[in-house]
C-alpha cells in the first residue's frame, strides 16, 4: 500500500469517525459510510482534498497577472474600505 493511500484512508477513518461522534451514532447502530455521509450531507474527505488540489492546479496554470489578483483578492488581511 502506497503512504499516500495509506494516509488518505486514515483520513477518512478520521472523517468519518467525527461524523459519527456529531451525529451521536455508536458502533452498535450498524450504519454504513455511505449512510453517515447522506445524513449528513457532506463528501468523503479524500474527495474534498481532490477538488481542492485540482483547483489548485487549476490557478497554478493561469498568468501570473491573474494569480496575483486571486491571492490579493482572496488575501483577508487587506480588508475591505
Amino acid at each position: 500500500m502506497k503512504c499516500t493511500t495509506r494516509i488518505q484512508l486514515r483520513l477518512d477513518v478520521f472523517h468519518q469517525r467525527n461524523l459519527r461522534k456529531i451525529l451521536v451514532i455508536r458502533w452498535k447502530d450498524k450504519m454504513t459510510n455511505e449512510e453517515v455521509l447522506q445524513r449528513t450531507e457532506q463528501k468523503r474527505l479524500q474527495d474534498i482534498v481532490a477538488e481542492r488540489f485540482q483547483f489548485a492546479g487549476h490557478i497554478a496554470h493561469q498568468p501570473d497577472y491573474l494569480r496575483s489578483a486571486l491571492r490579493n483578492g482572496l488575501d483577508s488581511s487587506t480588508g475591505a474600505g
